[in-house]
């Protein structure tokens, strides 16, 4: 099992989903719901550094899995995993969304 840690977004918007859904929390703070990301699993990541080090002649990779999802999607999902609707409140959380593009993979 691979835990992330609570600099990781799927660590903070997953935590923050729990908070609410056991009675914690009300909201939660996401930033750009819109942002894409790949939420790709870190272990085929893993996976392809060490193939790409299994290789004789050195060259630069990109482990993608060329798949984005926005942010929203991932929240929904989460809250669907625990059988709750959510509402959008939307407010600009410009701090931390200032050095980020749209999409990031």
């Amino acid at each position: 099992m691979c835990v992330s840690g609570p600099t990781f977004r799927t660590y903070k918007i997953t935590s923050q989903i729990a908070e609410i859904h056991v009675g914690i929390r009300d909201y939660m703070l996401i930033g750009d719901p819109n942002t894409k990301r790949d939420w790709g699993h870190v272990r085929d990541f893993v996976r392809g550094m060490w193939l790409s080090l299994q290789i004789e002649k050195p060259d630069d990779y990109v482990f993608a899995t060329g798949v984005a999802h926005s942010i929203k999607e991932f929240v929904n999902c989460g809250f669907g995993a625990v059988g709750r609707e959510l509402l959008y409140a939307l407010s600009q959380d410009i701090a931390i969304r200032a050095n980020s593009t749209d999409t990031a993979v």
